[in-house]
């Protein structure tokens, strides 16, 4: 077997008067091509990788996007670049708020909204109401009455229709309960009122579930975040969309 010979020509720089050179014997390591860094996370995600990472984010290169509508905070580094990173940070709407529909058209038959309500004893702002709850549910009633509409377009058109209601729900006025859990993943506990309105769907009762004040709780809690999130942004450009 002919030995293989590998020929090196050095030339030494100016003033040097020897050199090293490693060899290395092997496969050579494998070469991979750059990643993008994409993180996703609650609201806080992007302060939280500045904070802890200052250094890799030149403001010369970096714009932070807040978007109100979609309720998320993007931070992008090295924003001309083919692999730049970007962080996003959401308003997640808690996984056990959302699941009960408030101020929405879902309804609920009684036995249904026991079953919902049945084991959320650690969301209630006064756990001992919780039993309360579920025992007023069982033993709800309700007494519905049904009339008969007629009309006259005084043109020979003649309508009749049934018209159903609730006339007797007492207990109704005691239905309503508070739970104290965050409105998004991520923040503190509020204290949410609700209150439950009665209606008949096709002679079965509906029970709806309202909060007057979420709606403008939502909006003033993501107003906050953002305004607190800003602060920390000032050395870049912010975009609001």
């Amino acid at each position: 077997m002919e030995d293989n010979h590998i020929k090196l020509h050095h030339t030494f720089g100016e003033g040097a008067s020897k050199a090293e050179v490693t060899i290395l014997h092997g496969e050579a390591a494998n070469i991979y091509d750059p990643e993008q860094v994409v993180l996703n996370g609650i609201i806080t995600a992007p302060s939280e990788y500045y904070k802890k990472r200052p250094n890799l984010c030149p403001p010369a290169q970096t714009h932070v996007r807040f978007s109100k509508e979609d309720r998320k905070i993007t931070l992008v580094v090295n924003e001309k670049d083919k692999f730049q990173t970007i962080v996003t940070g959401s308003l997640k709407k808690n996984k056990f708020l959302k699941s009960l529909h408030i101020n929405s058209t879902t309804s609920y038959s009684i036995a249904d909204l026991q079953k919902v309500l049945r084991y959320a004893k650690r969301f209630f702002n006064d756990p001992s109401k919780h039993l309360e709850l579920i025992v007023k549910l069982r033993n709800f009633t309700t007494k519905i009455t049904s009339t008969t509409v007629k009309s006259d377009d005084r043109a020979g058109n003649k309508v009749e229709s049934f018209e159903s209601r609730v006339t007797d729900f007492a207990q109704a006025n005691d239905l309503g309960f508070t739970l104290k859990l965050p409105i998004f993943d991520g923040t503190d506990d509020v204290a949410i009122a609700i209150s439950i309105e009665i209606d008949v769907i096709n002679g079965s009762v509906a029970l709806y579930l309202i909060c007057d004040d979420l709606d403008e709780m939502e909006d003033s809690l993501v107003k906050a975040i953002f305004e607190e999130e800003k602060k920390v942004f000032e050395p870049f450009v912010i975009i609001e969309q």
